[in-house]
Formats: C-alpha cells, structure tokens, sequence
C-alpha cells in the first residue's frame, strides 16, 4: 500500500501521517483523504480546496473496518463514528453532541483482503491518534459494567442497553455487565475483582454504588493497586454529583441527555487522581469520595426516599417538608483548618507489593475518637441547622456543593449553619444550593479543612456518607488526597 498519495502537492500532503483516494458513502466522486495529528481532512479528487471537509479527530469515538452487503463487493469500508458539538444560533459550538457517521470505501485492489488491510492500518493509525499514551491502558482489556438496576428511577438496565452500550460497542469498548442483586452485592464483586482482567470499573448508577465499589477495593489485600482502577460514571440515580462534577471539571455538559454524554466521555478519558476521605465511627471504619451530612440536607436527602420515582426532584419535596417542621441539632464540631497542616501523604502503586497485604494509608492527622481533639483544631459548639461536608463541586447535576472545589485538591469542605437562623434564611440556603449562593449568606460558615470530627449529642438522628445513612454517632475522617481514580478528560476549549 502506498501511504503518501500526493494528489495535490499541498503542504498538508506531505505533512499527513496517511493519505489515500477512497471513495464516501452518499457520493460517487473519489475524494482524496488525509489523516493529520488532530484531524481527517478529504474532499473531491480535482476539487478546489475550499470543497475541504475536516473531521477533528477529538469527535471520532470509534472507527471500525467492515465488508460490503455482498459478496460481489470487493471494498473494505472504513467506518468512523463521530458526536461533534452542536452549533448555536450564532454560529458558535455548544456542549450538546449529536451522532453522525462517515463510511470511506477502500478498494483500490481488486482483492478484498488487500483493501481490508488498508484499512486496519487506517484504523490502527487513528486509534494511535485517539488515545493517547496515557489513556490506553485501561482501554487495553475488559471494563466491567455493574449496574443498580433500583436507581433512580429504576430505568438504569434499560437506559444501559439503549443509551450506553451501543456507544461502547461503537468505541470497540470490551465490557461485561453485572446487575446488583442486593445491598452489599457490589461491595463484595470489587472485594474479588481480577484486575488482570478488567482495567476500569463502570458504574451505572447514583453515588451509592460508587461508595459501595470503593469500600470494597479498599478492603482488599492488595488495595493500593485495587484503588487506582478508574472508575467510569454513568449517572443512574437521583443525585449522580461525582457524575457532574467530573463533567464540571472537564467542560462537559451534564444538563443535557447526561447518560450519553457519560458514555462518550468515556470513550475518550483518561484516568485522573480523585481524593477520598478516611471515616471512622465507633462501630466501623470506611472510606468516602463526596460528602457526610449533618442536619437538614441529611434529613432531605433520607427522608425524601420514598419520592424517589420523581428523581431529582425529590430533594425539593423533602426540604418543603422538612422546613415547615424545622429541626435543631446539638452537638460539637471540630476541625483541622487547611492552612494548619500539611496534607497527608498516599503510597503510590508499586508492582513489587501488588499481592502483598499493605498497611492501610496513614491517617496521622487523628487520634483515638475517645480522645480529646488536639490544640491545634478549631471547636464550635452549640445548635446547629446543618453541618455539611463536601470535597466535590456538585452535590447533585442540580445543587451546588463548593464551586471551587476540584477533584484532587487534598481538601475536603466544611459549612454549617448555627441555630438560630430564620426559617426565611434557612429556605433561601436550600433554594441556592441551585446556584453555588448558599454560601454567600451571613448564615452559613465555612472552612476548608484536611481533617475533622463530628459529635452529635441525641442517641438518635440521621448521619449521611455520600448519601447514604450509617449509624448514628460519631464520626471522624480525614482527607486522602489523589487515592482513587476516576475517568475524565482534559478540559475542552
């Protein structure tokens, strides 16, 4: 085959890294074809150069070789799978993408295998192009796919089969998929997990699977390696926050047909460092990468449960309820500010120790729940409306958390709003959670913290990790920076 066609003795001819004359599906002309380092550029054989197509290859999720509908056809058609951004009114590209597919036709051998080989070396070349060095491991074997089929709105097993998966198998993403059964189900398929077999771990749900398959790597022998898996998310549930604010991050949008636009994240991440927050309690030990609630969002987030067929727009009935039955919560917070400390360090990955059982990461920034805080953190005591703790941006694809934060900032935030306020405040604190303003009222305190300790003083209420409910009690955590991994992109323009 001959890899430089020069049709027309341009620069960018001699510059492609493949070119050929192929023909493309809707037209009978030859177009000449150039594969560039960002881009795929063709037009009509003779035509000027303002008849140019371009195809940025930062569109392309997949490209596959394929035969022709008979056996009288003897030409390997090289099939790409494009979701470009839409346009606006204005010309300009919006966060939207649509589906659009481009099918060149190689036949310049008369021998079907002949062009099929051209085209795999097409193929090959742009994959190369598509995924970077960094990215390609965990594309190299299977992902495996679990999914909470109760999510939600209890759509997510359907919502995998007509909405992801086809954009995976497009992407010639290798997946298995495994439906959870029970509570605890996953946790124990992460505790398992041959990771030999499977370089990424997709999630479709809301954050209570994420928080089920991160305990379970956790507590593994090996768990060092085991946590650096990526985590692919699928937003499934009602809240699906880590879900936004990885999109968030990277520029993506997550108010538009959001589970398409996660599975073709997916088909172009790479994986990114993702704090995770150390919790101990009493009774347990556990890991968490978004939140601990205290207070009235926790009670929101709990008792709004049974709304959960209205999807998000649960968390607007439960805080109607629970504002006309305000509630105050008395207890001790204490904390270890930012500034006051050094972040905690993390052993890195060694494949020496990836079958050995490893000391689990250092938490020196704690002592003994029975023991008193050290000098060096700050105490308030009192009534509290809500005490919140967020390490991410979004709390939800509608509520914000901290909109400064970032995924691997070795930070965890903390605000809180004291008894006292009026229900008046305390509606407008609910309401612009939508907006990130909540934490511009003079009700609602804040600090940026590395370590912290929460002491609530009735036997009985609700206490949330990541959305979840776990014993009531105390708890203390501190912040692990960059542990755990999840799968992003680099910010678009």
């Amino acid at each position: 085959m001959e890899h430089r066609n020069p049709v027309s003795a341009t620069s960018e001819t001699s510059e492609a890294i493949l070119c050929g004359n192929f023909s493309l599906s809707g037209s009978r002309k030859l177009h000449e074809v150039l594969l560039l380092t960002a881009c795929i550029k063709y037009l009509p054989l003779g035509a000027r150069t303002s008849k140019t197509k371009v195809i940025p290859l930062d569109d392309v999720i997949g490209v596959q070789c394929m035969k022709g509908s008979t056996n009288a056809d003897t030409k390997a058609y090289l099939t790409l799978y494009l979701y470009p951004r839409g346009r606006s009114l204005t010309g300009s590209p919006t966060a939207v993408r649509h589906r659009s597919v481009v099918v060149f036709g190689l036949g310049s051998s008369h021998v079907f295998t002949e062009n099929l080989e051209t085209a795999h070396v097409w193929r090959q070349a742009i994959r190369g192009i598509m995924r970077p060095i960094a990215s390609r491991r965990h594309f190299s074997a299977v992902w495996m796919v679990v999914i909470n089929p109760s999510g939600g709105q209890g759509k997510a097993v359907r919502m995998f089969q007509e909405r992801v998966g086809p954009i995976l198998a497009e992407a010639d993403i290798a997946f298995e998929v495994v439906v959870s059964e029970k509570l605890g189900h996953i946790t124990g398929l992460a505790r398992k997990l041959d990771l030999d077999k499977y370089s990424a771990i997709v999630i479709i749900s809301g954050d209570g699977l994420i928080h089920e398959v991160i305990n379970g790597l956790m507590t593994r022998p090996d768990w060092n390696r085991a946590i650096q898996t990526p985590l692919g998310l699928i937003p499934g549930g009602s809240g699906n926050a880590l879900a936004a604010s990885v999109h968030e991050a990277c520029g993506e949008t997550f108010t538009h047909d959001f589970p398409k636009h996660a599975a073709l994240l997916l088909t172009k991440s790479i994986p990114v460092p993702l704090d995770l927050i150390y919790l101990e309690t009493p009774s347990e030990e556990r890991y968490a990468f978004l939140s601990i609630g205290w207070g009235i969002i926790a009670d929101i987030d709990i008792e709004s449960e049974k709304f959960r067929v209205l999807g998000e727009t649960r968390f607007t009935v439960g805080g109607l309820q629970r504002l006309v039955g305000l509630r105050l919560y008395n207890g001790t917070l204490s904390y270890l500010p930012a500034d006051a400390s050094t972040p905690a360090t993390t052993a890195l990955y060694d494949d020496s120790l990836s079958t050995q059982s490893l000391p689990k990461p250092a938490t020196d920034l704690l002592v003994p729940l029975s023991s008193p805080v050290p000098t060096s953190w700050t105490v308030v005591d009192g009534d509290f409306v809500s005490v919140y703790l967020a390490s991410t941006s979004r709390l939800g694809v509608s509520n914000v958390g901290i909109p400064w934060a970032k995924l691997d900032d070795g930070l965890v935030y903390l605000f809180w709003v004291r008894g006292g306020a009026p229900k008046s405040a305390v509606a407008s604190f609910l309401l612009n959670l939508g907006s990130g303003d909540h934490l511009k009222s003079q009700y609602v305190e804040m600090a940026a913290v590395r370590a912290f300790r929460l002491e609530p003083r009735e036997k009985d209420g609700i206490l949330t990790v990541d959305g979840e409910r776990i014993q009531y009690g105390p708890i203390q955590g501190q912040v692990l920076p960059s542990l755990g991994r999840v799968m992003s992109r680099q910010p678009t323009a």
